[in-house]
């Protein structure tokens, strides 16, 4: 039975956005990256689109398993916070995964065919955090009184808006964190 290339040449996209960008970004600076055929890539990935579109996946579960990994135990705010903190991070997978964003979101701008991926993942960022709300409203270290939906849309939209600010060089990580830690607290009524 023949080896599944796909995770490789998911991986070979992820730096290759990371280097060169969405819009210089052609199958053959992955296929260099991965070191295969283009003909390999087009067998899995038939369209730019879906190799683009299967690379945001890849890229996003990269970044759940990596900070997932790396929570530690204490308190819903606590874990909630130490989440937000682990998404302006000054390792190399973080970074990228910043830039794979934000190439894909402006590329949706433009291609309204990447809308629905970049929808269906921040959804799911939205979700995560909501439901580690609700868990600290069912134990009691979140008060009961918050809307676990609209907190978690708005410390996600902060998280977005201060991690390009990081990314660009506008503001320190150890601003960022200071930023997202008054988030946290605020939302949380801490």
């Amino acid at each position: 039975m023949k080896e599944d290339r796909r995770p490789e040449i998911l991986e070979a996209t992820c730096r290759a956005i990371a280097r060169v960008g969405i819009r210089s970004l052609y199958i053959r600076h992955v296929a260099e990256e991965a070191g295969v055929s283009r003909a390999l890539i087009s067998y899995y990935f038939p369209t730019r689109a879906e190799l683009l579109a299967a690379a945001l996946g890849y890229a996003e579960v990269r970044a759940i398993d990596e900070i997932g990994d790396r929570i530690g135990k204490g308190t819903v705010p606590e874990r909630i916070e130490e989440t937000l903190l682990l998404e302006i991070d000054d390792s190399p997978a973080v970074r990228d995964n910043w830039i794979i964003w934000s190439e894909m979101t402006e590329t949706a701008f433009f291609d309204e065919s990447f809308r629905p991926s970049m929808s269906l993942w921040s959804q799911k960022w939205i979700d995560n955090l909501a439901s580690m709300i609700r868990e600290g409203q069912s134990e009691g270290t979140v008060p009961s009184g918050i809307d676990a939906s609209g907190a978690a849309e708005r410390l996600t939209a902060m998280v977005d808006g201060i991690g390009l600010r990081w990314l660009l060089g506008h503001t320190s990580r150890d601003r960022a964190h200071q930023l997202l830690r008054g988030a946290v607290a605020s939302e949380l009524k801490l």
